[in-house]
């Protein structure tokens, strides 16, 4: 039997600031709904791959993802939690995932180096 926890259980403070400190949907440049419909692609195979998915509605959208100082350019990506302290960033239309702590994640984008989208 598995155990079913409500988004209250993964609520914690670095959970609310990573879509505190993205911008709205609204400042996008280009066709919202387009994002939002591969986004529920990208939480489909993320389920399909059996990661724990927090909720279907919180979304991050990065324009052009880029960690490891550089080295790893994942370019247009998606974001979404998958517990309390760690995000799922795949670039848009691939199979890969890459597990990130939110904690540094939200350093990056509250600091300005990663762009960041809330779509939902």
């Amino acid at each position: 039997m598995k155990h079913i926890k409500t988004f209250e259980s993964f609520l914690n403070e670095g959970v609310i600031m990573s879509f505190y400190y993205s911008k709205k949907s609204s400042e996008i440049d280009g066709d919202v709904k387009e994002l939002q419909s591969k986004a529920q692609e990208f939480i489909k195979m993320a389920r399909d791959k059996d990661y724990n998915i927090s909720s279907n509605d919180s979304v991050l959208y990065f324009p052009n993802f880029t960690w490891a100082g550089g080295k790893q350019i994942l370019g247009p990506s998606f974001g979404i939690l998958a517990g309390s302290d760690t995000m799922l960033v795949s670039p848009i239309g691939s199979d890969k995932i890459m597990k990130i702590g939110e904690s540094l994640l939200v350093r990056f984008i509250k600091d300005g180096r990663i762009e960041s989208y809330n779509l939902y």
